[in-house]
């Protein structure tokens, strides 16, 4: 698996464990559905500040995201 498509298993599995659909995480992101979508199938990768508030919405740091996926 790449990294891109490591990093959007992780999110999903986040946004998952914090009850979360796509739509609740983009309201409480801010971050579109669409671009959320496109990073959890490792399509993209998120912005450092669009990682930071998708951490910020599921309770867990921008930086133990990216070590959950290796990065």
């Amino acid at each position: 698996m790449t990294g891109d498509r490591v990093l959007g298993s992780v999110l999903r599995s986040l946004r998952q464990a914090a009850g979360m659909s796509q739509a609740d995480l983009a309201v409480a992101s801010g971050v579109y559905k669409p671009a959320l979508s496109r990073y959890e199938n490792g399509h993209v990768m998120p912005s450092i500040p669009s990682l930071i508030e998708i951490g910020h919405a599921v309770g867990v740091p921008a930086s133990e995201i990216l070590a959950r996926a290796g990065m």
